[in-house]
């Protein structure tokens, strides 16, 4: 798939979805879990996760960050009363991040964010993180994932991921796949990846198309 020519061009005409809530319920279900009092979405998107968090959580205060300005105005001007801070950053610069004088947040989230980082890139952006709060929670697509749906996603199995987490010091983290309902991405992929029966089925049944990873700052 062609790369976008922004993260703006890519959301603009696109609405809010609940299968894209039901997709990640288990991503949501933990954020849930930890009862943030403070939340930071990081490449936060549309934002679709943190302003249902928000709708289901109300007393937490939320927070946005985004390296695109114009999209994240998009979304502040539509969601102003659930958004009680933004920032627009480069979330893989030490500098800007340190310009914004962040306060820690009780945790940090994103969802579809770290795919787009080369693997040195992506240990960074991990540390960098860890400015900001101890719990980082985020979810990606997997190598079984069918599409690269902005053009230049990395999509890492479990054991790549786990392996550039373990060069990152002074962190706890677990990396879980979990089952998604994306039944109509997995058929699109037995039809790209041209599957017979047996193969879908397992994949169908078994194939996670989305890891779940928490990071915990030691």
């Amino acid at each position: 798939m062609p790369r976008l020519s922004s993260w703006y061009a890519y959301y603009k005409n696109r609405k809010p979805n609940i299968s894209n809530i039901l997709l990640h319920w288990q991503y949501l279900a933990r954020i849930i879990w930890f009862k943030p009092k403070s939340l930071l979405e990081i490449g936060c998107g549309p934002a679709e996760h943190s302003l249902f968090v928000k709708k289901l959580i109300p007393s937490v205060k939320l927070s946005l960050l985004d390296q695109d300005r114009k999209l994240l105005n998009f979304v502040v001007t539509r969601n102003r009363r659930l958004i009680n801070k933004y920032y627009v950053a480069d979330i893989s610069s030490p500098a800007a991040l340190s310009k914004l004088q962040l306060s820690k947040y009780d945790l940090v989230i994103s969802q579809g964010l770290m795919e787009h980082f080369s693997d040195q890139m992506f240990a960074r952006v991990i540390t960098n993180i860890g400015e900001l709060t101890k719990h980082y929670l985020f979810s990606i697509p997997s190598n079984l994932y069918p599409n690269q749906d902005y053009g230049n996603e990395i999509l890492r199995s479990c054991s790549q991921v786990e392996q550039l987490l373990s060069r990152v010091p002074n962190i706890a983290y677990k990396v879980i796949p979990y089952f998604d309902i994306g039944f109509r991405t997995k058929i699109i992929a037995k039809k790209l990846k041209k599957m017979t029966l047996l193969p879908f089925i397992k994949y169908f049944l078994f194939g996670s198309l989305h890891l779940l990873i928490e990071i915990k700052y030691l």
